[in-house]
């Protein structure tokens, strides 16, 4: 009798001890009590963009091309996991309008409008704070940037990167707000005095200089969509 009672609660144990270690390894692998969640989010924003202005190497006409500050728009789509991480493609778009400077002040200035389209593919660290439903991110990114005008840079793609800040806020499964401060800067050349951004003719040639780059920073906001 006593043997019986031994075997039986050493079975019980036995049977304890192997459930709980399934639950635990269940709950560290993510399987299937609290599985991993993945979802696709579409983004549609728009905002002011503040453009940085260019210096010349002083081996062209011009000494500078000032960019005006200008609207900007711009559409996201990303895979996320859970709250956490996400990656997505981001496009964004302005124009704004290049006053070319000569070092000569007798000479004309030249003004028109350029198409900046900024193409990134951007990894996203989320953290909820309070509720899961209130995140904010860090982003950073890279791509290219097309600078397009007809009467002065035809269309060249430019190497860039971005870093972004921002909030999302959802008011329901699918649906939120979304905005963020970001950091575009692209790339335009390399070599001393090397000649950029010029027009037929090389009339409105210009020269960037070494390691120039075109400043961007974004303030944008707008909708975004979760399914």
């Amino acid at each position: 009798m006593l043997r019986r009672r031994l075997l039986s609660a050493v079975g019980l144990l036995a049977v304890t001890v192997s459930g709980r270690t399934v639950e635990a390894q269940e709950a560290a692998s993510g399987a299937p009590g609290r599985p991993v969640v993945y979802h696709f989010e579409a983004s549609i924003m728009g905002g002011y963009r503040l453009m940085g202005d260019l210096t010349s190497a002083g081996e062209a006409p011009f000494e500078s091309v000032d960019l005006s500050n200008t609207p900007t728009w711009g559409v996201t789509l990303g895979l996320g996991e859970g709250p956490g991480l996400a990656v997505e493609v981001q496009y964004s778009y302005a124009r704004p309008e290049a006053t070319w400077i000569p070092w000569d002040s007798s000479r004309p200035r030249r003004q028109f409008e350029i198409g900046v389209h900024d193409f990134q593919l951007a990894g996203l660290v989320q953290v909820p704070i309070k509720e899961p439903d209130f995140l904010v991110y860090a982003g950073l990114g890279a791509g290219a940037t097309i600078l397009d005008s007809s009467e002065a840079v035809g269309e060249t793609a430019k190497f860039s990167f971005s870093v972004s800040l921002g909030v999302k806020r959802y008011f329901s499964r699918h649906v939120g707000l979304r905005f963020e401060v970001r950091w575009i800067p692209v790339y335009l050349w390399t070599s001393p005095g090397a000649m950029d951004m010029c027009g037929v003719g090389d009339v409105l040639c210009f020269s960037t200089g070494d390691y120039r780059y075109m400043q961007q920073l974004d303030f944008r906001g707008g909708a975004t969509f979760r399914f």
